[in-house]
């Protein structure tokens, strides 16, 4: 607070606690030595035809030099802050410029152009930066550390961005291929289980064909059987159906072979168990660890 205070009682000519403060019609005050001094460089710089007098700080112009009278108020605020900080401090300057003056007009580099880009005096503020934009010297150095610190932190967050991006690509990639690694094992568990299956259909339709053919061999030979038991039995003739029977063989037993069940049972449970322990596993991921967070990541 002390320094603030000390900055609104300073004279922006010299930069130093106000001595003998006065106040011009546009309201701002100096030091009265200062603020002549300013006036007299003002009267030998000018033709003699014109006589104008300016304010340091907001150019207002006057047609005559306006008469300086001590402003009570201020000095005893002046002398008040004395007493009770000590010495009075004097406002920083930036050391490259400590005690540099205008090449130009031989006072003190206080002030920085921002049009022109240029440290400046006072009375370069009138002269020749009349309708610059200007603030003062350490202001400026205050505004450039400051856009320095921005560009920093702005440097910083975009190598977070490109560090969080390239994190975030690998991690895909690997996410990616183990996601393809898990699809091809469950291809080739889908494979095995449709193989076990067709060759528990091929083992079952095989062994059932072997008994048709049995059992239609039988038939054929049945059949052979009875054509020639009834065309013996059409002979007339004793002899003959008596020669005949006698090379006629016995039809033989007909055996039926034991029905066959297509059991798919223990193939059934073991697929079924598997199928049922893999969705298990999904589900839970997605209702756990595979849920997007529900909030965004914390500020630092």
């Amino acid at each position: 607070m002390a320094s603030r205070a000390s900055e609104k009682l300073a004279c922006c000519i010299c930069l130093e606690m106000f001595t003998t403060p006065v106040t011009i019609p546009c309201g701002h005050s100096f030091c009265k030595e200062c603020l002549n001094s300013h006036w007299d460089q003002e009267e030998k710089e000018r033709p003699t035809s014109q006589e104008v007098y300016t304010c340091p700080e907001c150019r207002k112009s006057f047609s005559e030099r306006p008469q300086l009278s001590k402003t009570v108020q201020l000095d005893t605020l002046v002398e008040l802050f004395r007493a009770g900080e000590g010495p009075a401090p004097r406002r920083e300057k930036t050391t490259a410029l400590e005690g540099k003056k205008c090449p130009r007009h031989g006072r003190l580099l206080v002030l920085y152009c921002r049009t022109e880009k240029r440290v400046i005096c006072c009375e370069c503020t009138v002269k020749e930066c009349q309708d610059h934009m200007k603030v003062l010297v350490e202001d400026e150095r205050k505004n450039e550390e400051e856009a320095e610190r921005l560009k920093e932190e702005t440097r910083k967050m975009e190598q977070q961005i490109s560090s969080v991006k390239d994190s975030s690509e690998k991690f895909k990639s690997g996410v990616l291929q183990k996601f393809g690694h898990l699809v091809e094992s469950l291809k080739e568990c889908q494979r095995k289980a449709m193989e076990r299956i067709e060759n528990e259909q091929a083992r079952t339709l095989g062994q059932m064909e072997e008994n048709w053919n049995q059992v239609q061999h039988q038939l054929d030979a049945f059949t052979q059987h009875s054509q020639k038991a009834e065309e013996l039995l059409a002979c007339t003739d004793n002899i003959t159906f008596l020669e005949e029977l006698h090379h006629l063989p016995p039809p033989g037993k007909l055996d039926i072979p034991p029905a066959l069940e297509f059991n798919l049972a223990s193939s059934e449970e073991a697929i079924t168990q598997f199928l049922n322990g893999v969705s298990r596993l999904f589900q839970e991921a997605l209702s756990t660890s595979l849920n997007p967070p529900k909030s965004g990541p914390k500020s630092k």
